[in-house]
């Protein structure tokens, strides 16, 4: 529960996107942890007649959204008429959940089968409603939103063209944030397609889909009525399984409760090389009893005997020791690709940040958490994204000076940018250490990959080079970014807000957040002094492009290089800690390689060498010092260390060193 009680979101600066409209509320640990305490009942199920469905399951945690101005607001989920377990019953009732009726107007609920441009075009019923109608209903409080159960006027039956159920309602005061952020969603369950689609009467004036922007699914449910089976379970997605010829790996399979009873264990088998394995048996730790709830069960599957792809089919034959009584979906097939060997894989940790960001001492702290536990396995990209040049030393720029993978919540990252957008310390869970095993003992790479660098004559920018080898079939691209270690300054563009200095470690209920709470060594508001890692300088990517040569379509065991040439920022605030940085040989280039589905297969991170002068000087060996020693993967040594050495001299020359 403690990323529960610590997950807090910020606010972007820049609206550069339609979606960025919107923006999340931001709120303290406090806030978050209170809720804990408020009465968020599972959802009612009295028989296999009716069921409570939504893509919010009634208890998880619930945050708001909203575009900060007076404006009229929608928004829908939809029931896609793929849903074979809802085509065809009958909706009866909708929960709907907002914060402060007292600020809101001109109140509707409507279902419709298509978007409606206003609430009176909806094709199937738009039903209105006064404030006080809605107003202090049975859970929640003024954070989490109150919920009112809505009959409605008659009940519809769900054809195979689907539908939407929404809401419209005016914002008449932004004095509040309940008015600022109207918009009731949970952030804590799995985003799905069809679980929000938004739009404003201004600032966004037509229907976006909001799914995989990071904003959460809407908190609204169904009471559906109908002949449903008490024993049902689909499988609705399997992780990308890339394996190493024999290796086992251990695979999060999404599945989906289509049953009354809801799921406390399956039983399943995996078919590979069109052999059925024998049945295997789960128990749930935590019984998935929400209709239309998904949960996540990790499974084994083998890498083929030699490299290519093929199929594995997974199929759950029971459901609570009862016969898998689902329309469809019981069988879920899935590529696994075996790549050529097993290579030394890097996690990538990009991460949203920056110095105006209160919350971001949690990511401060729980990136030097992974750097410390998995050393040069890892690379971090810290983006200073958050905050502008203006008040923070080392803002990347704009936000399209970087990949478009953010959503603007802060602090948060990516993991090998796959999956979405995880808190830096907490992860998944309580440990972003857990995801970060995770990842490195059940992916294979793809590719692998080296890197140079090396600076020009002034020192203001260098050439970056990667090699990249195909494990697979597959198509490629690389992109470069600049990191820099041990980043400090003196101005106020170096002081870094800190909202833990209101609480004790004991409020918090994290001791590594220790030094920045109340009392601690960092326990101030606004803190000076911090020594800043992983920081990215500059990058490939231009208007959110990356503007490295494609790979293109790569056969396994093939080899290409690409070349690209970075600038580093040229900023007054930042010149002294960047030549400090350079001396000490603590900037970086680190290559992404990205597989046709966004994926970073792999990466590496090397120092970045002297330009090359063209001249050879006669220099006396007594004259000629180490300057600086690094290991095969450029990564820079403290002492000599065994294995193969490469040391830098202080005539600019190389010398590679093996030490036993």
């Amino acid at each position: 529960m403690m990323k529960k009680l610590l997950l807090v979101v910020a606010m972007a600066v820049m609206a550069l996107t339609t979606q960025a409209q919107f923006v999340k509320e931001q709120r303290s640990p406090l806030m978050f942890g209170q809720r804990q305490h408020h009465a968020m009942q599972a959802p009612a199920k009295a028989d296999n007649s009716g069921i409570w469905w939504g893509y919010y399951d009634g208890v998880g945690e619930r945050s708001a959204l909203g575009v900060q101005s007076a404006e009229t607001y929608y928004q829908a989920i939809r029931i896609d008429p793929t849903n074979a377990a809802l085509v065809g019953k009958t909706i009866t009732k909708v929960r709907v959940y907002l914060r402060d009726t007292s600020v809101l107007e001109n109140i509707s609920l409507w279902l419709s089968t298509d978007l409606p441009a206003t609430a009176d075009e909806a094709t199937v019923m738009n039903k209105q409603f006064r404030p006080t109608d809605l107003n202090g209903g049975d859970e929640g409080d003024y954070y989490n939103g109150k919920s009112t159960d809505v009959t409605l006027p008659e009940p519809y039956t769900i054809t195979d063209e689907g539908v939407y159920v929404g809401m419209t309602y005016t914002v008449t005061s932004v004095s509040s944030s309940a008015g600022q952020y109207p918009i009731v969603v949970t952030y804590d369950a799995e985003e799905q397609p069809s679980a929000l689609f938004l739009k404003t009467s201004s600032s966004v004036p037509t229907w976006q889909d909001m799914s995989q922007y990071g904003y959460g699914n809407l908190a609204m449910q169904l009471l559906v009525e109908g002949d449903f089976a008490s024993n049902a379970a689909s499988i609705v997605g399997v992780n990308e399984l890339v394996a190493a010829p024999g290796q086992t790996v251990h695979r999060n399979v999404t599945i989906n409760n289509q049953g009354a009873k809801g799921i406390s264990s399956i039983d399943y088998t995996i078919t590979a090389n069109g052999v059925e394995g024998e049945m295997q048996h789960v128990n749930l730790p935590v019984p998935c009893d929400v209709f239309g709830g998904n949960v996540v069960v990790k499974m084994p599957f083998q890498g083929l005997d030699t490299p290519g792809t093929d199929e594995v089919t997974i199929t759950i034959k029971q459901v609570n020791g009862e016969a898998n009584e689902t329309v469809e979906g019981a069988s879920y097939t899935a590529p696994i690709l075996t790549v050529d060997r097993q290579v030394e894989r890097r996690a990538v940790i990009e991460e949203f940040t920056g110095l105006g960001c209160g919350w971001c001492p949690r990511g401060i702290v729980g990136m030097e958490m992974v750097r410390e536990h998995f050393g040069d396995l890892f690379i971090g990209i810290a983006a200073h994204l958050y905050s502008g040049a203006t008040t923070d030393a080392m803002a990347l720029g704009s936000a399209s000076n970087y990949a478009r993978i953010f959503s603007g919540s802060a602090p948060s990252c990516l993991l090998n940018r796959m999956g979405g957008e995880i808190d830096p310390k907490y992860g998944t869970g309580n440990s972003i250490i857990n995801d970060i095993q995770d990842e490195l003992d059940n992916v294979a790479a793809k590719a692998d990959v080296t890197v140079e660098g090396e600076w020009n004559e002034e020192k203001t920018g260098l050439t970056a080079k990667a090699e990249v080898e195909a494990l697979a079939d597959e198509n490629f691209t690389v992109a470069f970014v600049v990191v820099a270690d041990n980043l400090s300054g003196t101005t106020t563009k170096w002081r870094q807000a800190n909202y833990y200095s209101q609480y004790t470690t004991a409020q918090v209920g994290d001791s590594d957040m220790e030094d920045f709470c109340k009392g601690g060594k960092y326990g101030q508001s606004s803190v000076s002094g911090l020594l800043f890692n992983d920081v990215a300088l500059a990058t490939s990517y231009v208007n959110y492009n990356n503007k490295v040569e494609a790979l293109g379509a790569m056969t396994r065991g093939e080899k290409a290089e690409r070349e690209y040439t970075l600038t580093l920022p040229n900023r007054v605030d930042l010149k002294t800690a960047l030549a400090e940085a350079q001396e000490r040989g603590d900037i970086f280039i680190v290559a992404l390689v990205i597989d046709s589905k966004g994926y970073i297969t792999n990466a590496v991170k090397a120092t970045i060498q002297e330009a090359a002068t063209g001249i050879e000087g006669v220099t006396s060996s007594s004259d000629v010092t180490e300057r600086a020693r690094y290991n095969v993967d450029g990564m820079r040594l403290q002492a000599p260390t065994r294995g193969l050495n490469i040391i830098r001299m202080s005539d600019g020359s190389v010398r590679k060193v093996m030490v036993k």
